[in-house]
């Protein structure tokens, strides 16, 4: 996950999201661009997986549009989040003329998120201003982005005491190791 994301993995973990703990490449399977595969921040809620986009104040938006594309050829959901507002720009519109990027991501079935920085209080508010749609995914890129999904938490959870049987046991040895003074 990118540096600059991350008051937004921990948004979306306190709203109830299982988010991947690193930036994600989409599969490759009827993707239609080479570039803009990696996802910001890609999270699971509810039975369906969410590739979040995000643009700070001074990226261009106009980017998002291949981006989209291609994410919602892995996830169920994808959502454009927006910084606001937004460097020498006039800000947002999803005025068909004046917002023509935002109407195009609107029309892929993107939701839109915006944030603006809480100086007072040193944080960013989050609020939806469109809803995403469901996208259908190719099957293999949907597995693809399950499989590393259930991998990444199939190892965090084993990984933590008394996680996994193994584990317990390795728990177990290490305490009682301690106890009798047979390790430093």
């Amino acid at each position: 996950m990118v540096s600059d994301c991350a008051f937004l993995a921990e948004h979306l973990e306190r709203i109830g999201y299982l988010v991947y703990p690193t930036e994600l490449s989409c599969g490759c399977h009827d993707t239609p661009h080479d570039q803009g595969r990696w996802v910001d921040v890609a999270a699971y809620r509810n039975g369906g997986f969410y590739a979040f986009e995000y643009k700070s104040s001074g990226d261009p938006i106009s980017g998002a549009v291949k981006q989209i594309e291609n994410y919602r050829n892995s996830f169920d959901f994808v959502i454009l989040l927006v910084e606001i507002p937004r460097k020498g720009r006039s800000g947002l519109s999803l005025n068909s003329r004046r917002g023509k990027r935002i109407y195009d991501i609107v029309r892929l079935g993107a939701g839109i998120w915006i944030a603006s920085k809480n100086h007072a209080r040193e944080v960013y508010d989050i609020r939806e201003i469109a809803k995403p749609r469901i996208q259908t995914p190719n099957s293999l890129n949907r597995k693809y982005i399950e499989r590393l999904f259930w991998m990444r938490y199939k190892r965090d959870s084993m990984m933590r005491p008394g996680g996994h049987p193994s584990q317990q046991k390795l728990d177990h040895y290490t305490h009682v190791a301690r106890t009798h003074n047979l390790v430093g």
